[in-house]
């Protein structure tokens, strides 16, 4: 049920992103070009060193992820994609501990102002964090939930900045605060919170990879995805050898940089 929380998809989405970022940073060279570097850039030139274009093509091929365009950029979507696959596989494997780790984000930004932190209640947000999860109003979105959870909680002047009141304050400025919406970035804080604890979960469990008998899986893969059979039975025989090798990686529990589950040959010449 937690993977089908309103909460856990915006998590998915925010952990995706992040190690889509981490893994795949060639993708975003372009953010750093000089002028003439970002003409270049449009004209299919890609100012990067051979070397490092083809280190990247190298790691791209290895985990079934299509190398860059001429210019650098890339030219589908297979890294989002490969990201996607991280951080579903992670947090499906965490799915019973997605409640507490809500509440304990929760815990530490205390939207309700109960002093937990200092009292050291750690467990102050479990009840709320689980009825967000479970959205019995089923409110549409994760944020609409977190608010229903804790005005139903705490009363509903929870999100009203006590400062639209003070006339000291410029009117213009009341409105503005007024106008903000608290829960909106609430939910933001407390996403970003789970998801950093879990890109960190994903390094440490992709430091696993150097344990032998992964590293020889994952070498394996690498070499499987980076060489094209030449006929289609061969093609058959390396989409039954990869469905093998990620099998043996789930009976290892392991949760860390492979490639993408369905083998995908490179292109002809590549």
């Amino acid at each position: 049920m937690s993977m089908e929380s309103r909460f856990t998809k915006e998590l998915v989405k925010s952990l995706a992103e992040r190690l889509h970022t981490k893994h795949f940073p060639e993708e975003f060279d372009f953010y750093y070009d000089s002028s003439s570097e970002a003409k270049g850039r449009r004209r299919g030139i890609n100012p990067m060193s051979q070397e490092y274009v083809e280190k990247m093509d190298a790691k791209r091929r290895q985990l079934g992820v299509s190398k860059l365009g001429p210019g650098g950029k890339p030219q589908d979507h297979k890294s989002e994609e490969l990201a996607g696959q991280w951080a579903m596989d992670l947090l499906a494997a965490h799915e019973s501990a997605l409640s507490r780790d809500l509440s304990l984000a929760l815990f530490n930004e205390d939207p309700a102002g109960t002093m937990c932190k200092e009292n050291d209640c750690d467990d102050e947000y479990d009840y709320i964090a689980a009825s967000i999860i479970a959205d019995p109003l089923r409110s549409g979105s994760f944020k609409a939930s977190l608010k229903a959870a804790l005005e139903h909680s705490f009363g509903e002047d929870i999100f009203v900045d006590p400062r639209i009141h003070d006339e000291s304050i410029d009117i213009g400025e009341r409105k503005r605060i007024a106008n903000f919406d608290q829960a909106s970035e609430l939910g933001d804080k407390l996403i970003n919170r789970v998801a950093i604890h879990y890109v960190k979960l994903f390094e440490k469990e992709s430091e696993r990879a150097d344990e032998p008998k992964i590293k020889e899986i994952l070498d394996e893969m690498g070499r499987v995805q980076s060489t094209r059979p030449g006929s289609r039975m061969g093609l058959w025989g390396a989409d039954t050898q990869f469905k093998s090798f990620n099998n043996q990686l789930d009976s290892m529990n392991y949760l860390g940089v492979r490639p993408l589950r369905q083998y995908s040959p490179p292109p002809r010449g590549n």
